[in-house]
């Protein structure tokens, strides 16, 4: 876990979150589903102090939609996929996918194409392509 922590911090002084790239077409299907009057919520478990850079980071990006929010306290991702009573979750990190998945509160979309993530995890769909993710919402897979 320490190193992790550092990893981060260095990662954060070295490069920050606004300089991330967006995944390719990300843009372009976000904006589509909104336009089609989907809800947009971004929902991060990123520290406190990094609420400033991540909301810099999504509007340098055009990528602001809606509300960020921010797991806080013992407040995880499923709690607040739960509250928002969300139709479909898109997350890169299993751990985050699976409770959502395991408690069935909503459709989950792993995002990654790093095979080994994909392991001891439980999802309703997985890709690296964000056509994909709109043909899934659409329900046109």
């Amino acid at each position: 876990k320490g190193t992790n922590k550092k990893w981060i911090n260095v990662f954060r002084e070295m490069y920050g979150f606004q300089k991330l790239p967006v995944f390719h077409n990300a843009l372009k299907i976000i904006s589509k589903l909104a336009a089609y009057g989907h809800e947009i919520f971004f929902i991060t478990s990123r520290e406190i102090r990094d609420i400033p850079a991540s909301y810099k980071a999504l509007q340098q990006n055009s990528l602001v939609y809606g509300p960020i929010l921010y797991c806080t306290g013992d407040a995880t991702k499923a709690d607040i996929a739960e509250q928002l009573k969300l139709d479909f979750m898109i997350d890169d990190c299993p751990a985050h996918i699976t409770p959502i998945s395991m408690e069935n509160i909503c459709t989950t979309i792993l995002f990654t194409n790093i095979e080994h993530s994909r392991q001891n995890c439980k999802f309703d769909f997985t890709t690296n392509n964000w056509e994909e993710v709109y043909k899934i919402i659409m329900g046109q897979r």
